[in-house]
């Protein structure tokens, strides 16, 4: 499966970390896997 995540607003602080994934219904999420990987990234305006 794949998605994206749409930011509307820039932030106070920025650049930031920021992390997303797909959670399924009825299935755990174990610590190990919490905020695998963030990504750093800056918003600017267009």
């Amino acid at each position: 499966m794949r998605g994206c995540v749409k930011l509307t607003r820039i932030p106070v602080r920025n650049p930031f970390y920021v992390w997303a994934s797909l959670i399924q219904e009825d299935v755990e999420i174990a610590t190990i896997n919490n905020r695998v990987s963030p990504l750093l990234i800056t918003l600017v305006k267009p």
